[in-house]
């Protein structure tokens, strides 16, 4: 009987050592990744661990170093820890290594680089120098106006410009502006004068193959019933060529009745 009982004894320690055994490799977890893994686990080498190998083992914003995943933290220049684990110290300037030196140029996209300039023959034929660099000037917005004109002494047929019975020889010339066939503006004109000024703007962006047109008269305050307000002359520019934009003006030539008409042509972004 005694024999029997140590013979249950040891039986029974060695069942409960052996299911204690089968308890400790129970807690082994297989996994094929991290996502088979409970909590912060990762999955190393198909099983499931508290280490990790490398950043991708680790939650969002830690950092994977000597095997536990750990924050960034702010540390002297001559600690030996990781770069990627090592956050600036908001003091210090860092400078940003993705982005090219101003020293360097990168021989592809130099034919893109602006033209620095201080004035416009700084710059290509088709360029105009704007705030420093060479830029294509139908880029800009442009303001067009500002007439100053002269009409000629006499009309082409020799005569004074308003009839006998007004007893006032000079004309009163008025401008009709068009840009691309569409009227935009019209002159008020001034009182018996062969020259005058007037202070009339539009603005608009251009291309080459605009069109403007300016048709000049002389009003004659109803007094010729027969013909109205005579044409004195008309001036078209096309093609806006870039010289007139880099002089900030245009002054006609070859008209017939007149002897000068200029009007100012400046960037609105300047």
């Amino acid at each position: 009987m005694k024999r029997f009982l140590i013979v249950l004894t040891v039986s029974i320690f060695v069942f409960f050592l052996s299911c204690g055994g089968e308890e400790e490799t129970s807690d082994v977890i297989n996994c094929v990744d991290k996502y088979d893994c409970p909590g912060t686990m990762q999955c190393v080498d198909g099983v499931c661990s508290d280490k990790c190998v490398d950043n991708s083992d680790c939650p969002m914003n830690l950092y994977c170093y000597d095997g536990e995943c750990k924050e960034k933290q702010v540390v002297d220049k001559d600690e030996n820890i990781p770069d990627e684990m090592v956050v600036a110290d908001e003091n210090e300037v860092v400078p940003d290594e993705s982005e090219e030196p101003d020293n360097e140029v990168n021989d592809e996209d130099s034919t893109d680089k602006p033209i620095p300039c201080t004035e416009h023959e700084n710059c290509p034929e088709d360029k105009y120098c704007f705030k420093n660099y060479c830029i294509n000037p139908f880029l800009n917005k442009w303001k067009i106006g500002l007439i100053d004109l002269c009409v000629n002494d006499e009309n082409g047929e020799g005569d004074n410009w308003d009839p006998a019975i007004s007893f006032k020889p000079e004309p009163e010339p008025y401008v009709v502006a068009y840009f691309n066939d569409k009227q935009i503006f019209q002159t008020t004109p001034p009182d018996d004068s062969h020259c005058a000024t007037y202070t009339d703007t539009f603005e608009t962006f251009l291309i080459s193959g605009d069109v403007l047109k300016f048709d000049v008269y002389d009003e004659d305050d109803g007094l010729d019933v027969f013909t109205g307000d005579d044409h004195i002359d008309t001036i078209t520019v096309t093609p806006i060529l870039v010289e007139y934009l880099r002089n900030g003006s245009y002054s006609a030539t070859g008209m017939n009745n007149m002897k000068t008409f200029n009007f100012v042509i400046t960037s609105v972004n300047e």
